[in-house]
Protein backbone atom coordinates (compact mmCIF):
# COMPACT_ATOMS: atom_id res chain seq x y z
CA UNK A 1 0.00 0.00 0.00
CA UNK A 2 1.63 3.54 -0.95
CA UNK A 3 1.57 6.35 1.86
CA UNK A 4 0.11 9.22 0.50
CA UNK A 5 1.46 12.36 -1.04
CA UNK A 6 3.42 14.70 1.61
CA UNK A 7 0.68 17.30 1.30
CA UNK A 8 1.84 20.71 3.17
CA UNK A 9 -0.87 22.30 5.42
CA UNK A 10 1.33 25.22 7.19
CA UNK A 11 1.01 28.43 6.05
CA UNK A 12 4.38 31.10 4.84
CA UNK A 13 4.08 34.37 5.86
CA UNK A 14 1.83 36.43 4.25
CA UNK A 15 2.22 40.10 2.90
CA UNK A 16 0.59 41.46 5.93
CA UNK A 17 2.84 39.19 8.41
CA UNK A 18 5.79 40.93 7.04
CA UNK A 19 4.29 44.27 6.96
CA UNK A 20 4.28 43.44 11.08
CA UNK A 21 7.64 42.27 11.34
CA UNK A 22 9.31 45.28 9.50
CA UNK A 23 7.09 47.80 11.13
CA UNK A 24 7.74 46.46 14.44
CA UNK A 25 11.95 46.28 13.50
CA UNK A 26 11.39 49.95 11.87
CA UNK A 27 9.87 50.59 15.82
CA UNK A 28 12.83 49.96 17.22
CA UNK A 29 14.80 51.54 15.22
CA UNK A 30 13.67 54.71 15.56
CA UNK A 31 13.47 54.25 19.37
CA UNK A 32 17.46 53.08 19.39
CA UNK A 33 17.97 56.65 17.01
CA UNK A 34 15.56 58.89 19.62
CA UNK A 35 18.36 57.20 22.14
CA UNK A 36 21.05 58.42 20.37
CA UNK A 37 19.75 61.85 19.52
CA UNK A 38 19.13 62.50 23.35
CA UNK A 39 22.14 60.45 24.30
CA UNK A 40 24.16 63.68 22.00
CA UNK A 41 22.03 66.53 22.63
CA UNK A 42 22.35 66.25 26.44
CA UNK A 43 24.00 68.48 28.63
CA UNK A 44 28.09 66.55 29.18
CA UNK A 45 28.81 65.26 32.57
CA UNK A 46 31.07 66.41 34.75
CA UNK A 47 33.60 64.03 35.49
CA UNK A 48 36.61 64.04 37.56
CA UNK A 49 38.93 63.25 34.61
CA UNK A 50 37.54 65.32 32.51
CA UNK A 51 38.32 68.12 35.53
CA UNK A 52 41.77 67.13 35.83
CA UNK A 53 42.51 67.49 32.01
CA UNK A 54 40.77 70.52 32.23
CA UNK A 55 38.65 69.69 28.90
CA UNK A 56 35.51 72.14 28.30
CA UNK A 57 32.22 70.26 29.61
CA UNK A 58 28.81 71.61 27.67
CA UNK A 59 26.24 72.50 30.40
CA UNK A 60 23.26 73.48 28.15
CA UNK A 61 21.19 70.87 26.35
CA UNK A 62 21.48 71.29 22.12
CA UNK A 63 18.19 72.66 20.63
CA UNK A 64 18.87 70.90 17.15
CA UNK A 65 19.39 67.67 18.54
CA UNK A 66 16.17 67.85 20.64
CA UNK A 67 13.50 68.81 18.09
CA UNK A 68 13.05 65.19 16.77
CA UNK A 69 12.93 63.61 19.73
CA UNK A 70 9.37 64.21 20.52
CA UNK A 71 8.62 63.21 16.89
CA UNK A 72 10.28 59.91 17.21
CA UNK A 73 8.91 59.22 19.92
CA UNK A 74 5.64 59.74 18.41
CA UNK A 75 6.27 57.33 15.49
CA UNK A 76 7.60 54.90 18.00
CA UNK A 77 4.27 54.47 19.74
CA UNK A 78 2.10 54.85 16.31
CA UNK A 79 4.14 52.25 14.73
CA UNK A 80 3.52 49.87 18.12
CA UNK A 81 0.05 51.08 17.87
CA UNK A 82 -0.24 49.72 14.59
CA UNK A 83 1.94 46.87 15.07
CA UNK A 84 -0.60 45.64 17.75
CA UNK A 85 -3.49 46.07 15.60
CA UNK A 86 -1.72 43.94 12.67
CA UNK A 87 -1.20 41.20 15.50
CA UNK A 88 -4.95 41.09 16.62
CA UNK A 89 -5.99 41.64 13.49
CA UNK A 90 -4.45 38.54 11.70
CA UNK A 91 -4.41 36.41 14.87
CA UNK A 92 -5.15 32.61 13.49
CA UNK A 93 -7.37 31.76 16.98
CA UNK A 94 -9.32 34.46 18.43
CA UNK A 95 -9.71 32.89 21.32
CA UNK A 96 -5.92 34.02 22.02
CA UNK A 97 -6.31 37.32 22.21
CA UNK A 98 -7.73 39.71 24.41
CA UNK A 99 -8.84 42.48 23.35
CA UNK A 100 -8.68 44.62 26.94
CA UNK A 101 -5.06 44.03 26.63
CA UNK A 102 -4.37 45.66 23.54
CA UNK A 103 -7.06 48.60 24.92
CA UNK A 104 -4.63 49.02 27.94
CA UNK A 105 -2.06 49.38 26.47
CA UNK A 106 -3.64 51.79 24.29
CA UNK A 107 -4.66 54.13 27.01
CA UNK A 108 -1.58 53.96 29.34
CA UNK A 109 0.04 55.19 26.31
CA UNK A 110 -2.06 57.82 25.29
CA UNK A 111 -1.87 59.08 28.85
CA UNK A 112 1.29 59.04 28.29
CA UNK A 113 1.75 61.39 25.34
CA UNK A 114 -0.77 63.48 26.73
CA UNK A 115 0.62 63.99 30.23
CA UNK A 116 4.12 64.30 28.53
CA UNK A 117 2.28 67.03 26.04
CA UNK A 118 1.10 69.11 28.76
CA UNK A 119 4.48 68.94 30.65
CA UNK A 120 6.70 69.45 27.98
CA UNK A 121 4.88 71.02 24.84
CA UNK A 122 1.53 73.20 25.78
CA UNK A 123 1.73 75.95 27.93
Amino acid sequence: MEEPPYRERRHQPDGWLRLLWWCSGLGWLILLLVLLLYHLGRPQTNFGLWRYWQLPIRHDWLEPWLGALPWGLAGCVLLSLLTLGLGRRRARRQEDVVLWYDMLLLIIGLVGLAGYGALFWWP
